[in-house]
């Protein structure tokens, strides 16, 4: 049966291996039903092994216990099967990684493009700017000329023109005394009002710190949820999960023979096993009784409800 099977696995390898369970499945005469019933799964999971729908599956180790196990209930092998299967999860992996690859390339070529595009956008802009700033230099009217030369015939223009400008110098003076004045006033007020800003500030400090030791006060009252532990020993190879009653993952992972392991968590404990048959459960110093489940070998039950 074990060369019948090898050799069955070998020729349809070119097939997922999903189609091969499913072929499988048919020629033995057996719907997903009844086979989710000998693997003590749901049928969803059996339609999602045979689709190839991977994702929706616990966890790579799962997906392996779950295709050796479907293999020898339709006669096919099972370590074959699981060879097949990481071979063609590695192909896969190999084609997304490339596609992405592609894509990035793609990506990064198209944002060089529009980095380029608006770098030349912002140089012309800043052509355009200068050339708009750079104005011809003013020229010295001639009425100005003119204007110096009948102030050096006339003395008395003259004088006149520099009182003038004396007067003009004074008016100046006087004006930046009253900005300068205007200027301290504002800084006063500016001063004023910061002053008066502050001191809220200090209470919404006082308050947000007694906050702080009412929140820390509050969450040393909570009270800690009581754990308790859970040993397994195998005499076997097999795979086990471990979920505690808030949801935390214990465990999830295949174990060899002469293994133990201990985990520590709140119960109720949900326990998923491939094979019931190799593994001795102990909670509270006794035996789990597990020899309901032999027939099927893989089980998921509560321990401490």
């Amino acid at each position: 049966m074990t060369d019948q099977s090898t050799h069955e696995v070998g020729h349809k390898s070119t097939l997922p291996v999903g189609k091969i369970l499913a072929s499988a499945r048919t020629e033995q005469g057996m719907t997903t039903d009844m086979v989710a019933a000998r693997l003590c799964l749901t049928e969803n999971y059996i339609k999602a092994l045979e689709a190839g729908n991977f994702e929706v599956l616990p966890g790579d180790t799962f997906i392996r216990g779950y295709l050796r196990n479907y293999a020898d209930i339709v006669g096919l092998n099972g370590e074959e099967l699981v060879r097949l299967y990481i071979d063609q999860q590695d192909i896969a992996r190999q084609h997304a990684e490339a596609q992405n690859s592609e894509k990035n390339t793609s990506h990064g070529n198209s944002k060089l493009v529009l980095i380029a595009i608006v770098i030349i956008a912002l140089v012309a802009v800043v052509v355009v700017s200068l050339e708009d700033g750079e104005e011809p230099a003013p020229q010295v009217p001639s009425s100005i000329e003119s204007s110096d030369e009948a102030l050096s015939e006339s003395g008395v223009e003259s004088t006149a023109t520099a009182d003038e400008i004396v007067a003009e110098e004074s008016s100046a003076t006087e004006q930046d005394l009253e900005v300068n004045e205007a200027v301290e006033e504002t800084s006063q007020e500016i001063e004023a009002i910061e002053s008066v800003n502050d001191e809220p500030a200090t209470e919404t400090e006082v308050s947000v710190s007694a906050a702080d030791d009412e929140v820390s006060v509050e969450s040393e009252s909570l009270p800690a949820l009581a754990t308790e532990a859970l040993s397994f020993t195998f005499n076997g190879d097999c795979w086990y999960q471990v979920v505690d009653a808030t949801g935390a993952k214990l465990a999830e992972r295949s174990k060899s023979a002469g293994e133990t392991s201990v985990v520590e968590g709140v119960p109720p404990f949900t326990v998923t096993l491939g094979d019931t048959t190799v593994v001795d459960v102990m909670y509270e110093g006794e035996k789990v009784d597990l020899t309901a489940y032999y027939a099927r070998k893989s089980a998921r039950f509560q321990v401490g409800e």
